[in-house]
């Protein structure tokens, strides 16, 4: 066998070990939540064919003494692989570590295939694997990323198979199912197939085959949008003035808060720098050690169109910049492939050198990363972790006023995040009796103020400085207002403690 398929498969042995740390090392970011973890949740709890494959949205469960709540706007189909491989085995499959490895696996092997198993393939393939852009989108669920996650393997296999002279018609017939079955994933999979298109042209300046081929992935993902956008209109009531404000380009912004061209270009192409500058170092340096290759004249085009893929819905992207990073992540990989010659030209000392280098520098930013994204959600995600590992999901949770120390007039959003029935301290005190009916249990979350002589403390949580904290300030400083923050009321500070009693 050929000696660089050996090394391919030892460079994904070190990469899943690193997944494997990474995924037990920091538990904090796998901790999701949001309408598509609840789902997940329900499908397990109540059966997915029970449910009718329906995206059933009640924070805490079906037994919530809520009407069932089934989100609109988006197919049901995103969800099943990540159900399948995360939540449905559960713990059996490390609690989503399955899930982590299988898109890894597919991302990896797709990517080599693209850029072959030579040196350049291995490099580009195993950084892009390791970039804060590919960490941060295959720990979480969401509806964007989920679609645009598996948007880079299968794009990447079809765009290779469609683009080699020497490719048979049966692969290519294969590459055409591929992407057919990826369209069915959600709406926003048109992006990841025009950006797919355009590096196929670059490629092979057709425009007639690039057209015949696409053709009926193009017919597949219009039919989604317009079902998607039907159901998000009939369910849920939108308008197309919330349509044009929440995702295109209104001037109210996703939140309501504001949105202009200039912010949003600053949020989204910072994050971008911030997910993919391992990808663009590793370039870099294949571009030292290989040369320009035959299509360089045409190398922008496809990282142009996924920058022009991701400010087609501005103010979303704006709003959920790391959800926007997988599309100029795509285009980024075919532009590199574009623009980089197949073998090196230097000598092989000197080539290994810039590619441990490229390794460490990669390295180096996924840790500079993960102590930014450790301080920008300490305060948030231990709270939500705090809550998940010490309160069944089907209780009811009790919020004092100091843990959302702004006015709160609707609850439904904090149910969401910490997936379970909320009730704020005021209310309880006025209809405890008729919220004790049933068995659900009931626990108390505040901060300083003093729970019931009845309540029994189950955990307390200390916020804790770090040695990273002295460096990640005058960074986040920055990184927080200018980037992050989504509206003028943001919170800025964190608590020292959290206590959860039982009621």
């Amino acid at each position: 066998m050929n000696s660089n398929y050996f090394r391919a498969a030892g460079v994904f042995l070190l990469l899943a070990v690193l997944h494997l740390f990474l995924y037990t090392g920091t538990p904090d970011m796998r901790h999701s939540s949001g309408w598509p973890t609840i789902v997940m949740h329900n499908w397990h709890e109540s059966g997915y064919w029970q449910l009718n494959g329906q995206l059933v949205a009640n924070p805490g469960g079906l037994d919530a003494g809520e009407e069932k709540f089934i989100y609109p706007g988006h197919r049901p189909a995103f969800l099943i692989l990540p159900y399948l491989l995360k939540e449905l085995p559960g713990a059996v499959a490390g609690n989503g570590l399955l899930y982590d490895l299988v898109v890894l696996a597919l991302t990896y092997a797709a990517l080599l295939w693209l850029f072959g198993t030579r040196l350049r393939g291995v490099v580009l393939a195993s950084v892009f694997c390791l970039a804060p852009g590919f960490i941060n989108n295959v720990f979480t669920i969401d509806t964007i990323n989920v679609p645009a996650m598996m948007g880079v393997a299968a794009m990447s296999f079809a765009g290779g198979c469609l683009v080699r002279n020497e490719t048979k018609l049966p692969l290519r017939l294969m590459a055409l199912g591929v992407m057919s079955l990826f369209m069915l994933l959600n709406w926003s999979t048109l992006f990841s197939m025009g950006v797919a298109a355009v590096y196929v042209f670059c490629k092979q300046r057709d425009l007639k085959k690039t057209i015949i081929w696409f053709t009926p992935a193009l017919v597949i993902g219009s039919g989604v949008l317009l079902l998607s956008m039907h159901s998000k209109h009939s369910m849920a009531g939108a308008t197309s003035g919330d349509f044009w404000n929440a995702y295109l380009w209104g001037p109210l912004g996703y939140d309501r808060s504001g949105m202009t061209f200039s912010k949003a270009f600053v949020r989204i192409m910072a994050v971008n720098l911030i997910a993919w500058l391992p990808l663009l170092a590793a370039g870099c340096a294949i571009l030292f050690t290989n040369g320009f290759g035959s299509g360089s004249r045409w190398a922008f085009w496809p990282v142009l169109a996924g920058i022009a893929a991701v400010f087609a819905l501005r103010n979303y992207n704006a709003h959920h910049p790391w959800n926007a990073v997988c599309e100029i992540g795509l285009g980024l990989i075919f532009s590199l492939d574009l623009l980089l010659a197949t073998s090196p030209v230097v000598a092989r000392k000197s080539c290994g050198v810039v590619i441990m280098l490229t390794g460490v520098f990669s390295l180096i930013c996924l840790v500079g990363w993960l102590m930014l994204d450790d301080y920008n959600g300490r305060n948030n995600i231990s709270l939500k972790t705090l809550v998940a590992q010490n309160t069944p999901r089907h209780s009811l949770l009790v919020v004092a006023a100091d843990v959302e120390p702004n006015v709160v007039t609707d609850w439904k959003p904090i149910a969401e995040e910490f997936d379970r029935k909320v009730v704020s301290l005021d209310d309880w005190s006025q209809r405890a009796i008729e919220l004790r009916k049933g068995e659900r249990p009931v626990y108390l979350l505040t901060h300083t103020v003093t729970p019931p002589s009845e309540a029994k403390l189950v955990i307390e949580s200390h916020a804790h400085s770090t040695w990273a904290d002295k460096i990640m300030v005058p960074l986040f400083d920055f990184y927080r207002t200018k980037i992050s923050r989504r509206a003028p009321g943001n919170r800025k500070d964190y608590f020292d403690s959290y206590r959860i009693y039982k009621l």
